[in-house]
């Protein structure tokens, strides 16, 4: 799928693990390309499949200016998020070295082993870190899954890089990690969380975010035909 805005073009891929009759197997489709990988597709496995995502993009697609990377339950406010890329342009006088999110600034370690965030890998690297006593209490700063930017320098300098990145539990964190000390230009976007199961909203309170995550059914169908009036804001698409 390409969708084209004022100034930007969109073009949409599904990314899935569990592909292991070689390195990965690719169709192309109007709607919404598919790649799937040669990587496990487990919750826990999150961060090799993200691992191999990113080096496959690194060194098959030649050319493009940003990757968007999203989950399938997140409604994007595209128009938004491209204003908010052209406003870090504009701060930072370039296009390279962009990491931009929903930021997590100090969320809180995970320390229970049953607890959905444990990252065990995360916990033994701390062992060797000489402030053990804060990297215990905070992760380091990152941008949540539910939907981040990265420039095309920034893919293709973790595909460089990745024979020598570690994979965490926490993909989200991985990223934010791997990018520490690369002088990289972040840039803040809002998003909502619907993670009650009885939480409604009304369209007002969707918009103008840029992120809408685990969005409740009836405001779907809103945010779906907010969406074909005005083509404002898009999902990613599965088959």
């Amino acid at each position: 799928m390409q969708r084209e805005y004022l100034g930007w073009s969109l073009r949409c891929m599904l990314v899935t693990g569990g592909y292991f009759d070689g390195e990965f197997s690719y169709n192309s489709d109007e709607v919404c390309s598919t790649l799937r990988l040669s990587a496990p597709d487990g919750y826990r496995d999150l961060g090799i499949k993200i691992k191999v995502m990113m080096i496959w993009i690194a060194s098959r697609i030649p050319l493009f200016d940003f990757l968007l990377k999203a989950d399938l339950d997140t409604f994007i406010c595209f128009a938004s998020v491209t204003d908010m890329i052209d406003a870090l342009i504009l701060r930072f006088g370039t296009a390279q070295r962009i990491y931009m999110g929903h930021l997590e600034t100090c969320s809180r370690v995970v320390h229970n082993p049953q607890g959905k965030f444990y990252d065990a890998h995360y916990l033994a690297d701390l062992l060797l870190r000489s402030d053990t006593y804060y990297g215990s209490m905070c992760y380091p700063p990152y941008m949540q899954g539910l939907g981040y930017v990265l420039s095309y320098d920034l893919v293709k300098l973790i595909g460089f890089m990745a024979p020598s990145l570690k994979v965490y539990t926490n993909e989200d964190l991985m990223v934010g990690i791997w990018l520490i000390g690369h002088q990289v230009h972040r840039g803040t976007l809002v998003a909502k969380t619907f993670s009650e199961a009885w939480y409604q909203t009304t369209l007002s309170e969707c918009f103008p975010l840029y992120y809408n995550h685990k969005v409740p059914a009836l405001v779907m169908r809103e945010c779906r035909h907010f969406h074909a009036a005005t083509g404002f804001c898009w999902q990613p698409v599965a088959h």
